[in-house]
């Protein structure tokens, strides 16, 4: 692998050695034929960590989500162990911290979300004592078991910031599972769990927001919305909030308190050309294309796309990015919504029947709305996705398995599952073609089994 100095050009250059940086990379890894690509990343060490929340739970050790990030640096990718001190878009260039300039053709901004530990007074120099814990440091998330652990009864206080964080849910979790230990172990009747949330809702999306509410009436946890910690004095164990509606100051004394710290874009996005007005990578949210770089591809917690921060949409952008990040290496246009009508090879040609698609009903961007029927063959019959469920459920019917592969299958309609006809092709929600084509969903190497009637 050579060195940092080895070379001062990419052909594509990935900032960024996390979920998502990596995940681009290997992808790219195995589409090129000519791989010229360097990922800049100054971390030793890979963190997993989706698993912090079980660390913090006691369920496992801290050191099962750390590995070497050596080992997921694809092989013929250059890893320049640097920071990235400044984006110069208009030079197709960044500076390294090392004070290296390196230019590029095409550059995939993955630098990940930031924590600002420093905007809450009194939340770094506190942490790791005093019944003051948080998952969201590798350093300290084992003492989060510790006071959950030690906690016989009285305020055991959580956490949630008015800003986007890793995994929105994550905040909740670990309280469940606080609240599942204290009922084992014989405190939770002589306790009182607060969920102390600047949000105005439990949970942004509607339908897991109802649920929630009746887990957290069922555990009888006090929930206190729009309260955003301000401060903090882990001496006297006392927490300052503000609530958001009243502007006044509401003090909550606790016995342990696990707080999610406000996290924002990293700050040298926010002082670059790339950012928007948020401060997140400016983004076209259905190419996930920089509007004013073309030559930039925006993936992952420290972009401005308008999904969740998780590993989880990292998934579905990352085959987004590479096909749209290879269809600009050969000067193709990107796909957008619209009605374009694509036939024959384009279009997928199954059972060499010729088959019509609409760009805009194809899922994308880790959104799976109810299956919908697409189109109709040649001779009327129905066209639905290939879908994973599908897949796991079959236990009939003929495999079909096409190259280029098939994104549709044909299936006569009596055959649709109930689910599938629910929804019109034209009720379908306006998503574009291209995120479909290389999503994990849609293996091009594993063809599916249509499911028997009924």
């Amino acid at each position: 692998m050579p060195t940092a100095a080895a070379k001062r050009h990419y052909n594509i250059l990935v900032v960024g050695g996390g979920t998502a940086g990596i995940t681009v990379a290997a992808q790219l890894r195995r589409k090129l034929k000519t791989y010229d690509l360097a990922i800049v990343e100054p971390s030793q060490k890979h963190y997993y960590q989706p698993l912090w929340t079980l660390v913090g739970a006691g369920v496992f050790p801290k050191q099962q989500s750390e590995r070497a990030e050596s080992a997921f640096i694809p092989r013929g990718a250059d890893w320049i162990q640097e920071s990235v001190a400044e984006f110069r878009p208009a030079e197709n260039a960044i500076v390294t911290s090392g004070g290296q300039t390196i230019t590029y053709d095409y550059l995939v901004v993955a630098l990940g979300i930031q924590i600002d530990w420093g905007k809450i007074p009194g939340l770094a120099e506190g942490l790791g004592r005093n019944g003051l814990c948080s998952n969201y440091s590798y350093q300290h998330v084992d003492y989060t078991w510790e006071c959950i652990r030690n906690f016989r009864g009285g305020t055991a206080l959580f956490t949630m910031p008015s800003t986007a964080v890793k995994c929105g849910g994550a905040p909740q979790k670990i309280m469940y599972l606080a609240d599942d230990h204290f009922r084992r172990v014989g405190v939770r009747d002589r306790s009182q769990v607060i969920f102390a949330s600047a949000q105005s809702a439990l949970f942004a999306v509607e339908k897991y927001r109802r649920t929630l509410e009746k887990v957290v009436a069922r555990k009888a946890i006090d929930l206190r919305l729009q309260h955003n910690l301000v401060e903090l004095h882990p001496e006297r164990k006392e927490a300052i909030f503000e609530h958001l509606a009243t502007h006044e100051r509401v003090t909550i004394p606790y016995d342990m308190a696990h707080v999610t710290p406000p996290m924002s874009a990293p700050d040298v996005i926010k002082q670059s050309p790339l950012a928007g007005p948020a401060g997140w990578v400016e983004v076209d949210k259905f190419t996930l294309q920089h509007p004013r770089f073309p030559n930039v591809f925006p993936i992952g917690d420290c972009s401005g796309l308008p999904t969740s921060k998780t590993g989880a949409a990292i998934r579905k952008q990352a085959p987004v990015v590479v096909r749209n990040l290879l269809s600009a290496m050969r000067g193709e246009p990107q796909a957008r919504p619209g009605g374009v009508r694509l036939r024959g090879k384009a279009a997928g040609n199954v059972s060499g029947r010729s088959i019509e698609r609409t760009p805009q009903h194809v899922p994308a961007q880790g959104l799976c709305p109810p299956p919908a029927v697409l189109g109709r063959d040649a001779a009327g019959a129905r066209v639905t996705p290939r879908l994973r469920n599908i897949a796991q459920q079959s236990s009939g019917s003929s495999l079909i398995r096409k190259n280029p592969p098939p994104l549709f299958a044909v299936i006569p309609s009596s055959r649709v599952p109930t689910s599938v006809r629910a929804e019109s092709l034209e009720s379908a929600p306006a998503v574009p073609t291209v995120a479909a084509t290389d999503d994990p969903v849609f293996r091009e190497d594993v063809g599916f089994r249509v499911p028997p009637s009924g």
